[in-house]
C-alpha cells in the first residue's frame, strides 16, 4: 500500500472549518479568524493546536481514511503555487530513492496570483498574495515586502502568472515521473482564468511568435475533472467554483472554503478517481 502525500493551500489544509467547535471544546471566547494584527503569545499556540487538530478532518485526512493509507499533509493556508510544487519535491528528495516509488502525490494547485519571496527579516521565503499589499500583517516581514506585492502581484499580468504556473506544474510533473512516484492533480482554485490556450510569443531572434501549448504541458490522465466536457483539466474549472453558489457546501456565509459536507463530496469522488487509476 502506498503513502499518500498531499500539499495545497487552504482548501486543502482546512481553513477555518472547525474553529467554532475548537473554540467550545476549550471553553474558549470565539477570536476572529481572519484578524491577526493583534495576538498574544497564547493566541499563537492556540491557533497552532487548531491546525494539528483540523488536521483530523480535512481533505487530505478524508481521503486518506477511505483509501486506509498513511499519509503526510504538507497543505498550508495561503500557499503559492511555486511553495506547493518546491516543497512537494524537497519533501520527497529527503525520502531515500528506492523508498520514493512507494509514494503517491496529491496537488490541489492553488490561485495562480500568489507568489514566493525571500524575506530577509524571517531569514526564509514566504507567501505572499495582493491582500497582503491593502490589509496589516503581524508578520513584519510581509509589511517590508508590499513594493514587492505591487510591482509583482497587483501591476502583474494574466500572462505572467499563467507561466508561472505552468512552470511550476512542470518542475514538480516531470520530478515526479523520474522517480517513478505517481500521481493525481486538480485545480483547487481557478481564479476565473477558464481555458488560455497558448502562452507567449517569447523574444527571440530566431522565433518570434513560438508560443507554448498549455494541453501539452501536462498528462492530463493524471487530473482530476471538475467539467468531464473539459478534456484540458490543466485550465479547467476549480474546486472553488463547483460549491461557490453553494451556500450550505462552505464553511460559512461569510467563507466561501470547502465545508465539511464540500469535503465529504469531493473526497468520493478523488478517492473513486485514484482507485480508477489502479496505483495503489
Amino acid at each position: 500500500m502506498k503513502k499518500l502525500v498531499f500539499n495545497g493551500c487552504s482548501f486543502m489544509a482546512g481553513d477555518e472549518l472547525l474553529w467554532k467547535q475548537f473554540h467550545k471544546e476549550h471553553n474558549k471566547q470565539l477570536l476572529p479568524w481572519h484578524d491577526k494584527t493583534v495576538m498574544s503569545m497564547d493566541d499563537i499556540d492556540f491557533r497552532n493546536k487548531y491546525i494539528e487538530y483540523r488536521k483530523q478532518f480535512n481533505l487530505p485526512a478524508v481521503v486518506s481514511k477511505k483509501l486506509m493509507c498513511h499519509h503526510t499533509d504538507l497543505s498550508r493556508d495561503g500557499k503559492s503555487n511555486d511553495t506547493i510544487a518546491i516543497e512537494t519535491l524537497a519533501y520527497i528528495n529527503s525520502i531515500d530513492k528506492e523508498e520514493r516509488k512507494n509514494h503517491h502525490v496529491i496537488v490541489g494547485w492553488t490561485s495562480l496570483a500568489r507568489i514566493i519571496k525571500y524575506s530577509k527579516i524571517n531569514k526564509h521565503f514566504i507567501d505572499l498574495t495582493g491582500g497582503h499589499y491593502h490589509l496589516s500583517d503581524s508578520d513584519p516581514a510581509k509589511n517590508a515586502l508590499k513594493n514587492h506585492i505591487k510591482t509583482r502581484i497587483l501591476d502583474g499580468d494574466d500572462e505572467d502568472f499563467i507561466l508561472d504556473y505552468l512552470k511550476n506544474i512542470m518542475l514538480l510533473e516531470d520530478y515526479l515521473i523520474s522517480n517513478n512516484i505517481s500521481y493525481t492533480f486538480y485545480r483547487a482554485v481557478d481564479d476565473g482564468l477558464y481555458e488560455f490556450k497558448n502562452i507567449g510569443p517569447f523574444n527571440s531572434h530566431i522565433f518570434t511568435t513560438v508560443k507554448l501549448k498549455v494541453e501539452d504541458c501536462t498528462n492530463h490522465n493524471n487530473w482530476y475533472k471538475f467539467d468531464e466536457q473539459n478534456t484540458t483539466p490543466i485550465n479547467g474549472l476549480g474546486w472553488n467554483m463547483i460549491f461557490h453558489n453553494k451556500p450550505h457546501m462552505c464553511i460559512s456565509p461569510t467563507n466561501g472554503h470547502p465545508g465539511l459536507s464540500a469535503i465529504y463530496d469531493f473526497s468520493e469522488k478523488l478517492t473513486k478517481f485514484i482507485k480508477v487509476q489502479d496505483i495503489l
